[in-house]
């Protein structure tokens, strides 16, 4: 290939993309879709509100059925580092599930769920947010959210990693893990110009919206800032008789409020790539001829 082709077949591409950035948007339709995550304190306090999850999962799963999405559930749990509150059953955050729609594997990991300690009131819910959720499989071209639901706010930042609530929303905003490639090859060619353009199709592509339960005073405020920072909604339950008539409304409410990526936006994805290969790899194993 020469050198000329390669730039021309590279501006083309590049021009295709900065296109689709005016024209691709996300679909308003009906959520066909779903991954949903429910990450939870398991911290010793947590006790009724998780047997409350427990007695009413399956009801869930029901209303999950009844909006007819195809839809994944994840779970995940945090507590605190065991360095910091001594008890060694303790731990940053733990994926107990990934995602998966079989009935009876979602029913016995949250049913499973046992607890901790979680030594003082702030918590790891940074850690479950950035590390926890990027150990799950999401897809690409479904809706994502998280239920999130304890009774105390964030360690912010946390001692161990420096997460901090603000680290968290932007990993639940970028959740594609191609998305810094494709920053990257933004800022190389446009120097940063089209990565204002292009940055809410890739918020609207890869975003986990999150719904957060406070079921303490202690947590409403940074619960709040969690949700409202991603397009969720955050709320207060009063007991824990509260959080299934939440978690239902949250379900109910989902196909309104969470985005599904329509096959353009995944379509552009895909071209952005295609540019950065041949705008960056190529010649790296064809050789190029200089004419």
């Amino acid at each position: 290939m020469s050198k000329g082709f390669k730039k021309i077949l590279s501006i083309v591409l590049a021009i295709i993309l900065v296109s689709s950035c005016f024209s691709m948007g996300v679909s308003a339709s009906t959520l066909r879709k779903l991954d949903l995550a429910f990450v939870i304190d398991t911290t010793g306090s947590m006790s009724d509100d998780i047997d409350e999850v427990k007695r009413n999962m399956r009801a869930y799963l029901g209303d999950l059925d009844e909006s007819r999405m195809n839809y994944r559930v994840a779970v995940v749990d945090y507590r605190d580092f065991p360095e910091r509150t001594g008890y060694s059953g303790d731990y940053p955050y733990c994926v107990q599930l990934n995602f998966t729609s079989n009935y009876e594997s979602i029913l016995e990991a949250i049913n499973n769920l046992n607890l901790g300690n979680g030594g003082d009131v702030n918590e790891t819910i940074c850690s479950a947010l950035i590390d926890g959720l990027s150990e799950l499989s999401w897809r690409s071209d479904a809706g994502k959210a998280v239920i999130l639901m304890g009774d105390a706010p964030a360690l912010d930042p946390e001692p161990i990693t420096g997460y901090t609530k603000d680290m968290a929303i932007k990993k639940l905003l970028y959740n594609d893990t191609a998305y810094e490639e494709d920053l990257h090859a933004r800022t190389a060619l446009f120097s940063g110009a089209l990565s204002g353009v292009t940055s809410m199709q890739d918020t609207q592509r890869s975003r986990v919206t999150l719904f957060a339960i406070a079921t303490s005073s202690y947590s409403v405020s940074g619960f709040d800032y969690l949700a409202t920072g991603t397009g969720g909604t955050s709320y207060v339950a009063g007991d824990s008789a509260d959080i299934s008539d939440i978690i239902r409304e949250i379900i109910d409410i989902i196909p309104d409020v969470v985005e599904e990526p329509t096959f353009w936006v995944r379509f552009r994805a895909f071209l952005l790539k295609v540019w950065w290969f041949i705008s960056f790899q190529w010649g790296k194993i064809w050789p190029i001829d200089n004419k």
